[in-house]
């Protein structure tokens, strides 16, 4: 949960309404280390003209990074400009299979590109209009559509820049963001990171009454160390060190000591560990493919969010094992309500971190959702992080869900 520092009265207020600059990130507090600026008028800021800030300028809007993108360099000048984005910061805070696609954004959202500290009378705010794709269904991603179209970019100056997949071991990153906080100067910012191999991750959320759809899971979170990513970050382009084509994006990081709401942890063995100071990224190779060489964008091989819905009973996401009883102890259940829409479902349960559920291996025969099987079922004993992994089919078809877009719930047994 965030907490303001101590302050005066005009900084606490200022640092209230930032809170909402980033749904995963918090504002940087006063005096801490912040990246460098970028210069607009610096040769080596050319590939980060293209970069700018989502904002929202209606209600309880938000601030992010965003990417003017296309899947080549030459897009069709007629084809309306894409820009891509972290999906909690496209869509908001949505649930742990949720999958937004084709949604018309509200009012008042607006991509300003090459948003450096110094050429603020060339910024110009285009309008956001729609959500091609977002999720935080074990990635954290988002396409949007400009209300310009890419020939008309051109003409303002902005290219789009090109997305590629993340092939081999991670490499050493640099990242161009625009993070927000007690201090001056919200513009483009530079970061260069080291990485290490991909880790699972949760992280969930409390509002005023405690969510049934999160904690989200993210089983190949790219870990990074970087100085100065904070509330306004999310959706930054993440570059391998030096090159043009965008690999990922900026998802969050852990700044306080914990695991839950508002820091993620990784899952070793099992195990929740927070790993403090540590900012991670979502890898975009999923999505290549979608973004086609004439400026269009195909998510028909992405995940729809149609699987099998599966619903939490009761609130939060951690579940202690009962005391004894009896002079026993007795694990706790899993409390999963099965959509009745579907007919059949066949399910695999493990340590989050061992359990891929995109593996066929592991699964079980085929049950009916009329016996609602994890309603009952008993939860591990030893305490850890816990993921169900699970597959559908409606009545009347022979159609199964894919492995590859299974329906996830995380539960923490402590």
């Amino acid at each position: 949960m965030k907490r303001l520092p101590a302050c005066g009265a005009a900084l606490c207020a200022l640092y209230a309404q930032l809170t909402w600059s980033d749904l995963l990130n918090q504002p940087a507090p006063a005096n801490v280390e912040l990246a460098p600026l970028l210069s607009a008028h610096d040769v080596t800021s050319e590939r980060f003209f293209s970069v700018g800030q989502l904002k929202g300028t209606i209600g309880i809007g938000w601030s992010c990074t965003a990417t003017l993108v296309a899947g080549s360099d030459t897009p069709d000048p007629d084809k309306p400009a894409l820009i891509l984005t972290a999906g909690h910061c496209a869509a908001g805070l949505t649930g742990d299979n949720e999958v937004v696609m084709d949604r018309p954004m509200g009012e008042g959202w607006f991509f300003t590109p090459s948003y450096f500290h110094d050429n603020k009378d060339q910024h110009v705010r285009i309008p956001i209009v729609r959500i091609l794709y977002s999720t935080l269904k074990s990635t954290d991603v988002g396409v949007q559509q400009l209300g310009e179209t890419y020939g008309q970019m051109l003409a303002r100056g902005f290219k789009p820049l090109r997305v590629r997949a993340l092939e081999g071991a991670v490499p050493d990153i640099d990242i161009a963001h625009i993070p927000i906080g007690l201090f001056r100067d919200h513009y483009l910012r530079y970061s260069e990171c080291s990485s290490r191999q991909p880790a699972a991750l949760f992280e969930t959320v409390i509002e005023v009454e405690p969510r049934k759809d999160v904690p989200w899971f993210w089983p190949g979170a790219n870990p990074n160390a970087c100085i100065g990513l904070y509330g306004g970050s999310s959706g930054a382009p993440i570059f391998v060190r030096g090159e043009w084509a965008i690999i990922g994006v900026h998802s969050t990081g852990l700044r306080e000591e914990g695991c839950g709401s508002g820091k993620p942890c990784e899952i070793e063995g099992g195990q929740p560990v927070g790993k403090l100071g540590t900012s991670y990224f979502a890898s975009i190779e999923h999505l290549v493919e979608a973004f086609k060489a004439d400026g269009s964008f195909d998510p028909s091989s992405l995940d729809p969010g149609t699987g099998i819905v599966i619903h939490r009973q009761g609130h939060g996401d951690s579940k202690p094992v009962d005391p004894k009883v009896a002079g026993e102890r007795m694990p706790v259940r899993w409390g999963m309500l099965i959509d009745e829409s579907f007919e059949s479902i066949r399910y695999k349960i493990g340590p989050a971190d061992e359990t891929p559920c995109e593996q066929p291996k592991g699964y079980g025969e085929a049950e009916s959702v009329l016996k609602q099987p994890l309603m009952d079922r008993a939860t591990p004993m030893m305490p850890g992080v816990y993921v169900l992994c699970a597959v559908g089919k409606r009545p009347g078809s022979a159609q199964w869900q894919p492995w590859a877009q299974a329906t996830i719930k995380l539960l923490r047994v402590e």
